[in-house]
């Protein structure tokens, strides 16, 4: 269960089918409500409403001591309304049903600020009226993010991609883009897109040890962001876009604490705190093997 601006009860069974639980079958149910903002020339115009119930039935492999995908059926009742301002995306009820991949490698010291490590996840959505779905649509999402330690020092590399292939992606489902975890001058999921690309490099510098038993350290960190989106829903220009930020990060004794201040090429700038793991729901770098 989790209550916020994103709230939902989730329940899952997972069924291992051989004895090294290497393979396993794992249906789920999903109720859940989200209140997300919509943006135009760097002002909210509106804000949404989404409720959804979604069933899922996967089949799963865990590959090695990292690696987990899933292949599976997904069912989603969606209840689309306006909350607030305009409506710049339709209202209704539809079902999205289909196909639905994922894969996720995680070889991180530690789930919030590694020091070391590699994460990557893929996520493929292919919703089509064959199956049950009132919308024909697909989608598909890569991260790939590194931890390189240097001395006391540690490096951050990100890279993430989501494309629509053509498809017509609706606009409750196109990539939200913007905030800290991508660029981080932009307000939380400020531009809608049904593509984009985005890499992003951050060093941190060690400044103090707080219980180095259990590796509770803060940091200072400069971080630089390039990338592209397209067909944004906004109906602004598409093409490049640039971003920095600067921030104070770490796992401290009350928990994960982020404090920063980001800019754009399109002069946004944005200051965000953060007190525990934020859930997010933005670009797949939002995703909890990313944070």
């Amino acid at each position: 269960m989790q209550l916020g601006g994103e709230s939902l009860l989730s329940t899952g069974f997972n069924q291992p089918l051989d004895s090294a639980h290497r393979f396993f079958i794992e249906p789920r149910l999903v109720f859940s409500r989200s209140l997300e903002d919509v943006f135009r020339d760097d002002e909210r115009v509106a804000r949404y409403d989404f409720q959804d119930f979604l069933g899922e039935f996967n089949l799963g492999a865990n590959v090695g001591r990292y690696g987990q995908a899933r292949i599976g059926y997904l069912y989603d009742e969606r209840d689309i309304s306006v909350d607030t301002g305009a409506t710049l995306m339709p209202e209704g009820k539809p079902v999205d049903a289909g196909l639905h991949v994922l894969a996720e490698l995680d070889s991180r010291d530690t789930a919030f600020n590694p020091t070391r490590g590699f994460a990557a996840a893929l996520d493929y959505l292919k919703s089509d009226s064959s199956l049950g779905a009132d919308r024909d649509w697909e989608k598909a999402e890569i991260g790939i993010g590194m931890a390189l330690p240097l001395r006391r020092d540690v490096l951050w590399m990100t890279l993430a991609a989501g494309s629509d292939f053509d498809s017509d992606l609706p606009g409750d489902r196109m990539f939200s883009v913007g905030g800290p975890d991508s660029f981080a001058g932009f307000e939380q999921g400020e531009l809608r897109v049904r593509e984009y690309w985005l890499a992003s490099t951050s060093y941190l510098w060690r400044i103090k040890d707080l219980l180095s038993i259990r590796n509770h350290s803060l940091y200072v960190g400069v971080g630089v962001t390039g990338g592209e989106v397209f067909d944004r829903l906004d109906g602004g220009e598409d093409g490049e876009l640039y971003g920095g930020s600067v921030f104070l990060t770490g796992r401290t004794l009350f928990g994960p604490l982020t404090v920063g201040v980001g800019t754009t090429s399109t002069e946004s700038w944005s200051l965000w705190l953060s007190v525990g793991r934020p859930v997010g729901h933005g670009t797949i770098l939002e995703r909890g093997v990313f944070r």
